[in-house]
């Protein structure tokens, strides 16, 4: 049977197109708002992970016949967004001043992001074709600071103020949902920002003398968040030192932070301050002798690899000049490339400094990472690594159920530690490879190099379709395939409420969650209804309980099931303690002598047991004799510190003895801890064990600095305690050794 009319489906497309086209054409002039999704801001005005909810606007140009109004000057921005306001839009007006002047701030540009959708679906209506939830425009300030946008009503929008970073801060700031209709007026005030001169002299660590030609780069915390810093950036110099090793630079309340590194030195970070503003007071800067690496890669017949990109990373924490330094935790990488002989070098490298090599490889070849590089000073070193070749790891993936998964991802990880773990979303850094499974629930993963692997579901936090389990595996040296078998489970997840100890919610609460069948640990904060959710987690048992805060020590672990959906958390202001004694040979332990709990406040108790109930928080101090003359002693033990809280590790060990003579009270202490305590009367002697080291008597009254002296073993160390209560004209050390005797 032959089809009849074919013209007409095609006569009737056409119509149709013609038909849109004519609708539009009668439609009121609008903006067609060309969303674009751009990257959200963290506070400072840095730019952080891509939000779908972060929706820039773009001006797009009017729509032909767009009508004018005489009132405002036309192709204006006012007369724009006059023209093509929804039929329903909120009026939100900003004025921009300067936070210490309170002048108008103009020419500052104001970018518009939606924090939420608002209710309701999305409109097209002949009056206009904005999106609810879409903004029209991103203005400057005009000379009186205002700038005026309209948004749509029912939508929290923020705003980011990005003003000249030489003169003023960025801003960020949330404005509530506008009703329809409803204009207001919102007054920002942008903090300046404030230079001051930083005066510093550079020198070799290992000799001393000073280093010209250093250069500096500043930095600001936040460039430090929104990602890794790169040593090798073309960022030019702020500054350079002299021949006599001094530099300056303006550093300003956002910019503390300067990358110090000279020709043949590695790099270090410091945290610049107010105090070295005069050039009479310089900071000393000191640089260490770089170190040299050449990384060789070749494939598993010998051949070098060449344009294989290699990156060399370490942590900012490992590079800052003191540890007092206030440095964010961040990652500083080196980059390279092999040549066509497989060879990248990278030279002034920073010494004593644990480096991580890191290969990028196309195609399925798994890559063995090679070990941590740490090099001395002035160091040069080579290192050879084989990529390719290895075992053919295949496997079916099947659920609890034995049914064949199909799409799923799978990640291949070194392992860590024997047997399975639970991972999360944070050790996607360490995968080394990735594949899915085909319809038949079949995997596989292709140049494997001996050793152990642990393979698991993909870890995508909320959406988790599987239990992020890894099962480790060992693959034999030269072994060409190898057959797994992979069961996986869906995810559970642990829901719940934290309340405080007189029964009202706990929001912005840390819990934590231990696997206890499954090696793993995961944490979350509880929601302003005090509620939590934390997964996924495989089958088993886990405890749970609450971090401690300024207002509380957290609460004592539960034990429960990984699907529990009701579990009740009570949060405590005080907590226990639990002292664990142990010899230093496994031996059994010896009876206990004498117990001291030395409290927050320095106030010391005798004690019967290593168990303590209804603690406040606080540093305590533990100090445990025995009968054999054997001493232990663990200080400032924190309460409610997490997972482990109020336990303590007392390892014993031999003593030294200490005699006293009356009359007077007596207390040794070992930092915040004390060790023993008496009071003798006249003609009174008493000898005491206690650890060696370096111990502090104190005076009665404890009005002045305690007397520090040196217990070792050997003959007892004597203490006359009349001339140790004479007042401030004791000498400085009032125990003494007794005389060695003679050969």
């Amino acid at each position: 049977m032959s089809r009849r009319f074919p013209w007409i489906l095609p006569l009737l497309l056409g119509a149709g197109i013609a038909s849109l086209f004519w609708w539009k054409s009668t439609l009121p002039a609008y903006v067609h708002g060309a969303l674009q999704q751009q990257e959200g801001l963290a506070p400072g005005g840095v730019s952080s992970t891509p939000s779908s909810s972060g929706l820039e606007l773009q001006p797009a140009p009017l729509a032909d016949g767009a009508r004018s109004d005489a009132s405002l000057e036309d192709g204006s921005p006012a007369a724009q967004m006059d023209r093509n306001r929804p039929s329903d839009a909120a009026r939100l007006r900003v004025q921009l001043v300067d936070a210490a002047g309170g002048g108008a701030l103009a020419g500052v540009k104001v970018v518009a992001f939606l924090d939420q959708q608002p209710g309701g679906r999305m409109r097209t209506t002949r009056s206009t074709d904005l999106m609810r939830g879409s903004l029209d425009w991103s203005p400057t300030s005009d000379a009186n600071g205002f700038v005026e946008f309209d948004l749509p009503p029912d939508a929290a929008v923020r705003l980011s103020v990005r003003p000249d970073p030489n003169t003023h801060q960025p801003l960020n700031e949330t404005v509530l949902p506008l009703h329809p209709f409803e204009q207001r007026d919102l007054r920002l005030a942008v903090q300046s920002v404030h230079f001051t001169p930083y005066f510093a002299l550079v020198r070799d660590r290992s000799n001393g003398q000073p280093i010209g030609g250093a250069w500096v780069r500043i930095f600001s915390p936040s460039d430090l968040s929104a990602g890794p810093l790169e040593a090798q950036s073309n960022t030019l110099a702020r500054a350079s030192s002299n021949g006599h090793g001094m530099f300056q630079v303006d550093a300003s309340e956002r910019s503390s932070m300067a990358w110090i590194q000279a020709p043949g030195f590695g790099p270090t970070l410091v945290a610049l301050d107010a105090a070295h503003a005069d050039s009479h007071n310089p900071r000393d800067l000191y640089l260490t002798p770089g170190s040299w690496l050449a990384v060789y890669l070749r494939n598993h017949e010998g051949k070098p690899l060449g344009d294989i990109p290699i990156t060399l990373t370490a942590t900012t924490l490992a590079l800052v000049q003191s540890e007092a330094e206030p440095i964010q935790h961040s990652a500083v990488v080196w980059r390279g490339t092999t040549n066509r002989f497989g060879r990248a070098e990278f030279d002034s490298l920073p010494a004593d400094t644990p480096l991580h090599v890191a290969f990028q490889v196309e195609g399925d070849s798994v890559v063995d990472p090679p070990p941590m590089q740490i090099l001395s000073p002035g160091e040069a070193r080579e290192l050879e690594w084989t990529i390719g070749g290895g075992t053919r790891l295949m496997g079916d993936l099947h659920s609890e159920e034995s049914v064949p998964l199909a799409g799923q991802e799978l990640w291949l990880l070194p392992a860590s530690s024997p047997g399975s773990q639970l991972i999360t979303l944070a050790d996607q850094a360490r995968v080394l490879h990735k594949t899915h499974s085909d319809p038949n629930g079949h995997f596989v993963f292709s140049g494997i190099p001996a050793g152990a692997w642990w393979i698991a579901p993909a870890s995508n936090g909320t959406s988790t379709h599987l239990a992020p389990l890894a099962r480790r595996y060992e693959v034999p040296e030269g072994l060409p395939e190898l057959n797994v078998q992979l069961e996986v489970f869906g995810p559970r997840w642990v829901e719940g409420r934290v309340r405080q100890p007189d029964g009202e919610v706990a929001d912005h609460e840390q819990v934590w969650l231990h696997s206890i069948e499954v090696p793993g640990d995961l944490s979350e904060w509880t929601r302003a209804d005090g509620t939590f959710r934390i997964g996924p987690l495989a089958p088993g048992l886990v405890e749970v309980g609450v971090r401690s805060s300024p207002d509380h020590v957290g609460s004592p672990p539960q034990v429960c099931t990984a699907d529990e959906r009701h579990l009740e958390i009570r949060l405590s202001h005080d907590t226990r303690m639990v002292a664990l004694l142990a010899t230093q040979d496994g031996s059994p332990l010896p009876p206990v002598e004498r117990i001291l709990l030395t409290h927050p406040d320095g106030s010391v108790s005798d004690e019967l047991n290593l168990a303590w109930e209804g603690l406040e928080r606080g540093n305590y101090g533990v100090c445990v004799l025995t009968q054999d003359g054997r001493v232990a002693v663990a200080q400032r033990v924190f309460q409610g510190s997490g997972i482990k809280s109020g336990e303590a590790l007392l390892e014993l060990a031999p003593g030294a003895k200490v005699e006293f003579s009356g009359p007077g009270k007596y207390s040794l202490w070992m930092e915040s801890a004390c060790v023993t305590m008496g009071e003798l009367g006249p003609d009174e002697t008493r000898t005491e064990v206690v650890p060696t080291g370096t111990l502090r008597l104190e005076r009665p009254d404890r009005t002045q600095p305690g007397v520090a002296l040196e217990a070792t073993l050997g003959r007892p160390v004597r203490i006359d305690l009349a001339r140790a209560a004479s007042g401030p004209g004791l000498a400085p050390r009032t125990a003494t050794q007794p005389e060695p005797p003679p050969r």
